[in-house]
């Protein structure tokens, strides 16, 4: 016969086994989940020093990336100015630029007898085009000497040439030698013509696809400006023309490393400048690369 419970046992073994509930809570659960919430936290702790020693890894190769960019550009920019010396200072040039002549044809035949800017566009894998702007009457357009027109006169470039003697760097809208226009970068150079007519103005453009086969890397993004003008080499197009996404402040050097929203994405970025010796221009190099957010644990 079954034995009948009576309501004080049963109220009895209810609380003996509400205190074992109790007991079992303190004794195995909560440790546990305290076991697994210190896991968990120290997981995370771990995975966040993990990324911030990776960042720190980052910024240093993206750091010796930057410089590496600038030391190419500082052999490149010196390249220029030393082949833009031997030019403003040819005496065939020169004797050409003053010399007076009866017609067109004295001209064209004057002119074709200089080689040197040809020897260096043939031979020189960097040089886009050299052009001469020559500004007197009898002047025409020929090889690689230009009468400058309206337009070119309005450009902030020639009228800066005008104002100084000081070589400088640009960036500007310029054609290539098959008539495509981009923005490039260029050196500008006034020529002194003593005892001659008019003015001269020299100007090497660098080729694009050379700039990008000594730059380009598939990892990092890059951005090149020189002064306050826009960006002139971008690891895509779409930079090119723009301004740099990290503000710089004019003639101030430059050699920043720091996380930033480029583009609305958390970046890391180092930002330099490079002074350009014998010019008075300054470049800026922004290479930065998106950063991966830490995933936050699931609790």
């Amino acid at each position: 016969m079954e034995e009948k419970i009576l309501p004080k046992k049963r109220k009895k073994r209810w609380r003996i086994g509400a205190q074992m509930m109790v007991v079992y809570l303190f004794a195995v659960l909560v440790p546990v989940m305290i076991l697994v919430a210190v896991t968990m936290h120290n997981t995370y702790t771990n995975q966040k020093k993990q990324e911030e020693d990776a960042l720190k890894y980052n910024a240093n190769l993206l750091k010796t990336y930057n410089s590496a960019i600038k030391q190419t550009l500082y052999e490149i920019s010196t390249q220029i100015y030393t082949i833009s010396d031997s030019i403003v200072y040819n005496d065939e040039l020169l004797s050409f630029l003053r010399g007076e002549y009866e017609n067109e044809q004295e001209i064209r035949e004057a002119a074709n007898r200089i080689t040197l800017m040809d020897k260096y566009m043939g031979n020189y894998a960097g040089i886009e085009e050299v052009y001469v702007y020559v500004d007197r009457a009898d002047m025409v357009d020929f090889k690689q000497f230009r009468v400058p027109t309206d337009e070119i006169k309005e450009t902030d470039w020639y009228q800066k040439a005008q104002e100084q003697y000081a070589p400088f760097w640009v960036c500007s809208w310029l054609p290539d030698n098959y008539g495509t226009y981009a923005w490039r970068l260029a050196l500008v150079r006034k020529m002194v013509l003593v005892g001659g007519e008019g003015e001269a103005v020299i100007v090497i453009t660098i080729r694009d696809a050379y700039l990008s086969s000594r730059i380009n890397n598939q990892e990092y993004i890059t951005m090149i400006s020189v002064d306050d003008m826009p960006v002139f080499f971008g690891s895509d197009k779409k930079y090119c023309g723009n301004s740099l996404p990290e503000p710089v402040i004019q003639g101030k050097s430059y050699d920043d490393s720091g996380v930033g929203v480029i583009e609305e994405n958390e970046a890391l970025y180092h930002l330099s400048s490079l002074d350009i010796s014998k010019t008075s221009s300054d470049m800026y190099l922004l290479t930065y690369a998106k950063v991966q957010p830490a995933e936050e644990p699931v609790m």
